[in-house]
This record gives structure tokens, sequence and C-alpha cells, in this order.
């Protein structure tokens, strides 16, 4: 007998056992309880067959859903839509679209299913046209579908039609909903509008934890940390995920010894440290190189008994702590103990170790052994030839890899390209360059990616001295950092063009950017090229009273050869003994030049002195002192100072 009255008591008592199977995702419930629900006649029931095909779809078993599918003597909306996510979160989206075009009656679900799906297997452009396509259709989008609409537009860094969505959702009055602010603020702070996700976030009148962990990861991408910490002190209650977020920000940020305490307060505050936990934690062990700090995680972890296996996310963290702490019989034991879960990152971690650690003979077996090395493994190896001023070696490595079929990425991008420089290899520089725009063509990019590489290609142009297509990759690039203007700045200053360097650093300073080290280095360079000897020091002194940026040696050096390329050699005197550091072969040198060059020979005989007693036996010392001598008719004078120089 069929019964198909859903409000039949036996119909809630499956519904409630099929409820509880779809969160144990048990294999063998749903043909028990299939069984069941047939021999009690409701197997007309579409509300328990709906039941049914998902609980068969979440437990790996797709055709048992199809099948259930195309016995049913009714479908409904609920029936199509069912399957229809089945196969979209499956991946399988020819299925899902042939389901999807055949459905009598589309509804929101419909269409959120299919962008949903498309959003977790990463197919981000297809999601978002989905979405367009049901405004098209005048379906009314859910909380939900806002949600992976917005989502969609995060991971490609696409703001104009993220703020399209945005506008929607608050004119459907949906924008409040929680899980879709929690969106607006992480799409808005992957775009780089961190006021946007301030703003979404200071409108929210109901917040949760996950609202407050949305916008401190926000604030962590986008290198915030004050505001980050700021914001994780002031959160009126926390969870896993809030100390997690703030952890892992404080290592990806070089805050280690940071993230090391907020370890220990995490735990003082009842919370137990996860997988996700442990990683950060090692990682800032490995970043510190403090092996014994690790070494005790280690051993907590093994006593906790909650990690039974050391694979995945900690396993990897582990065998990179080892690694790049310089104990690699450790490392490898962890890689062993891994097993078959060891993966391709652990094996890296390892190599990198060998690597970095100059043994390349290792390193190269261990490459050697991998059956297929991935683009992490081969830039590796790359860039440990390169650290080995194995230039042309590192290059044919690359040219290798591509005879391989493997990709390159951003990272690999960065580093043969700095080997163009260095080789002043143009015109290969040029056909990497090509093709870092069409694979920009092809994939979604991050600001940090996007720089990366156009940092590189500056430096890489300057280097080779084409400043003209230097400039041309800088007023193009896309998310200029710090670096990229530094860059832009250090190869206008070393191809003479100060002024124009002085006007870009001027620009930077407009934009807010704040300067570092390398980047007035470049400024002293081109006050140094161009002769403006007080600009010059009006920066050298704007460095620590402005900017907070401590004068190094390089600094002081390059100010002792701008005065004293100025003919200023009384003041290139005075700086150099009231210099912070002991000066160095470089400063020496640049006054001996000077000296040269405007026959001061007092001085001269000073800055010899002095760089020989660092550095005896200095050719260029004695050479430059015997020609100035030479020249103004001292040669005997000179002749009897020759024992002692």
């Amino acid at each position: 007998m069929v019964n198909s009255n859903p409000f039949s008591p036996l119909v809630d008592h499956y519904a409630s056992l099929l409820h509880s199977c779809l969160r144990t995702r048990n294999p063998t419930s749903p043909k028990s309880i299939h069984a069941h629900i047939t021999k009690h006649g409701l197997h007309a029931s579409a509300f328990l067959t709906n039941l049914l095909i998902n609980l068969y779809s979440k437990c790996g078993s797709l055709s048992s859903s199809q099948k259930l599918f195309d016995e049913m003597l009714q479908k409904n909306t609920s029936s199509w839509n069912t399957i229809i996510s089945a196969y979209a979160k499956a991946g399988d989206f020819d299925s899902a679209h042939h389901l999807f075009n055949k459905i009598p009656e589309w509804d929101s679900v419909s269409w959120t299913s299919l962008i949903v799906g498309h959003n977790k297997w990463g197919h981000h452009k297809e999601a978002l046209r989905f979405f367009r396509d049901m405004i098209g259709a005048h379906v009314g989008p859910t909380h939900f579908t806002l949600t992976g609409a917005i989502s969609a537009c995060a991971s490609m860094c696409e703001l104009k039609p993220g703020r399209v969505v945005h506008s929607i959702a608050v004119r459907l009055g949906l924008g409040a909903f929680v899980e879709v602010a929690n969106s607006l603020v992480n799409m808005y702070a992957k775009c780089g509008r961190l006021d946007m996700a301030r703003a979404v976030f200071a409108r929210m009148s109901l917040r949760s934890v996950s609202t407050w962990n949305a916008y401190i990861a926000a604030l962590v991408q986008l290198g915030r940390l004050d505001e980050a910490r700021a914001l994780f002190e002031s959160m009126p209650e926390r969870n896993e995920i809030s100390w997690n977020t703030i952890i892992a920000g404080l290592n990806q940020h070089g805050f280690d010894d940071e993230a090391l305490g907020h370890f220990v307060s995490m735990q003082e505050e009842g919370f137990v440290p996860d997988g996700f936990t442990m990683a950060s934690v090692l990682s800032s062990c490995a970043s510190l190189g403090a092996v014994l700090e690790g070494r005790a995680v280690h051993g907590r972890m093994v006593r906790s008994g909650a990690f039974k296996s050391f694979d995945g996310p900690v396993g990897n963290a582990l065998v990179a702590m080892y690694a790049k702490s310089g104990s690699i019989d450790m490392a490898q034991s962890v890689v062993r103990e891994m097993g078959a879960h060891v993966d391709d990152i652990a094996i890296t971690a390892l190599f990198d170790g060998f690597v970095k650690y100059g043994d390349l003979e290792m390193a190269h077996e261990l490459f050697k052994s991998m059956e297929s090395p991935d683009v992490v493994a081969w830039t590796a190896m790359i860039v440990g030839y390169t650290q080995q001023g194995a230039d042309e070696e590192s290059l044919n490595l690359f040219k290798e890899m591509l005879s391989h079929g493997t990709e390159p990425n951003r990272y690999t991008f960065a580093s043969v390209l700095s080997l163009c420089g260095t080789l002043s290899a143009l015109d290969y520089g040029k056909q990497i360059h090509a093709r870092v725009l069409r694979k920009s063509e092809e994939e979604v990019e991050t600001e940090v990616e996007k720089a990366s590489v156009s940092n590189s290609l500056v430096a890489m142009y300057a280097r080779c001295g084409d400043v003209g297509a230097a400039k041309r990759v800088f007023e193009h690039a896309c998310g200029r950092d710090g670096v990229t203007w530094t860059s832009m700045i250090s190869a206008l200053a070393q191809h003479g063009k100060g002024l124009e360097a002085l006007r870009l650093f001027n620009e930077m300073l407009a934009l807010g950017i704040a300067p570092d080290g390398v980047t007035y280095l470049g400024v002293l360079m081109a006050c140094n090229h161009s002769g403006l000897v007080v600009e010059g020091l009006r920066h050298f002194t704007a460095m620590a009273c402005a900017c907070h940026v401590e004068p190094e040696a390089s600094h002081c050096a390059c100010v002792v050869d701008m005065l004293a390329r100025a003919g200023l050699l009384r003041e290139a005197e005075g700086f150099i003994i009231r210099m912070p550091y002991e000066p160095d072969v470089v400063v020496w040198g640049a006054m001996l030049a000077s000296c040269k060059t405007y026959g001061d020979t007092a001085r001269a005989k000073w800055a010899s002195d002095k760089l020989l007693g660092i550095e005896p036996g200095h050719a260029g010392a004695y050479s430059a002192l015997a020609n100035l001598y030479s020249s103004r008719g001292l040669w005997a004078t000179f002749m009897c100072l020759g024992p002692r120089i």
C-alpha cells in the first residue's frame, strides 16, 4: 500500500532519521532507511525521496540519487533542485546544466545551486554569469544567492560587479543579513577597498563572531596589523577562528614573537589549538629559527593524541620548521612518519632545507626522485642555484622546466626576471614579459601577485639599461606597492634621471605610501648623480626625523660620495667623523676618488691609510694615490710613503 501523506507520523519519523544521517554521512545508512521507507509504502512521498536523493549524493552515491530521481512519478521543483545541487557540488556540470535546462520552472534555489556549485569548484566567472542570467530572468535572489555572487567577485578581485551585487542586496533589503555583510567585508578587502569594508562593518546592527573574524581577516590580508590587533582586542567574544586568524596574520606579516605570545594566551583562555593553529605556530618557530620552541610544540602534539598522523598542513609545517632551522635529520624523520600521506609541499620544504644550507647535491637528488616535480619544486631549485651564484645553470633549469610542460607561477617569473637582470639578458627577459602578459589574461591574480612581477620587470629592464621599458611597466602596473615605487625610483637614479626620480618620490609620499631604507637609498643616489647636495642632505635628515627610517652604512656612504663629488671635501670629512657607523671600504673609496679629482693630497692620504687599514693590498687605493701625487709633481714624496702604504 502506498502512503504519500506528507503529514503521516511515519513520514516525520523517517524525515528525522534522514536528517540525522545527513549530519553523520554514514554511507551504509541510506540503503537501510530507503528499504524501510519502501516497506512502509512511503516511497511515493516526494518529501522523503528528495531527502534520500540528497543523502545518497552526500554519501558519494550520485548514481543512486539519479536512479531515485528517474523513478519519481511526481517531481516537484524541490526534486529538480536537489538533483541539480547534487551534480553541481560533485563538479559534474554537464549533468547539472542538462537538468537545469529541463526543469519545468526555475526558482531561486535552482539558480543558487549552480552558483554555489561553480564557486565550490573555482568557476567564479561561471557563477557570476549564472547570477546575471538569474537577474535577467526576473528570479529574485535570496541572501544565499547574494553571498555566492559576492564570493565569486571576491575570488576574482572584481570590484565593479561586486558593487552591483551590493546595490541589489540593499535594494532587496538583504544587505543586513550577516552572511551577506560578511561576504561584502571580505570582497571589498580583497579588492583593496578597506574604506568600503569598514563602512559595511560599521553599518551592521547585528554582528556575529564570524563578522568580526571576517573583518579581522580583511585587515590582516591588507597588512593593517595595528587595526587588526585593536579589533581583535575589542571583540565581545572570540572563538577558535578568531585566534587562528590573528595568529596566522601575525605569522604572515613577520610578527612571529607576537604570534607565539597569542598562542600561549589562546590556551590560557581555554581554547584548544587545532591543526590551523599549529601550522601557523610552527611557521613562526621556523621564521624565528626557534627550533627548541618548535620541538616543544611537536612534543605537545604527540602527547595530546589529537594529531594521530602528521599529514596535511601540520605535517608540512613541521617539515618546514625543522628544515628551515637546519635540523634536516628531524625533517626527514617527519617525512618518513608521514608515509603515504607525504605530499609535494612536504617534499619541497625538505628540498628547500637542503638548498638553504647549501647541500645542492642532496637537493638535486631529492629533486630527481620526484616523479613529476611541481612548479614550487622547480622554482626552489632555480632559486637554490641562483643563491649559489650559478646564474647560467638557473636559467637553463627554467628552460628545462618549460620543456617539461610545467607552467611558471608568479614566484618563478620574479626569480627568473631577476636572473635576466643580473645576466643583462634583455631579449630573454622580453620573452618572459610576453609570457607574463599572456598568463595575466588567462588567470585571476591578487594585487600582491601582480605587484611582485611588476617589481621584477621594472628591476630587470633597469638593470639591462632599458629605462623606457621600465617606465612603461611601472605606468601600467596594477597594485603598485612600496617596492614597485622604490624599483622605479632606483632605476631612474641609476641612469642619471635624478630629477625624475625625485618627482616620483614626492608623488609616492603624496599617495601615503611609506618609504623604506631602500627607497631612501634610491633618493640619495638621485641627488648624488644630479648634484643636488642640499636636497640630498634634506632627505637624509628627513629619513629618521619624518619617516622613522634609521640611516644605514649604505646611506652614509652615499652622502659622503655626494658631498665629495661636489668638491665639499671638508664637509665630507666632517660627516665621516660624525658617522654612527664605522666607515667601510665604500666610504673611504668614495672619499679617495674625489680627493684625487680635486687634488687634495692630505685628505687623500688620510682616506688611503684608512682604506688600506681595512683591506691591505687594495690596488685601487695605491693606484689612486700614486696618480694624485704624480699629477701634483710629488712623485718623490709618494715614493717616500711607499713602504708605509
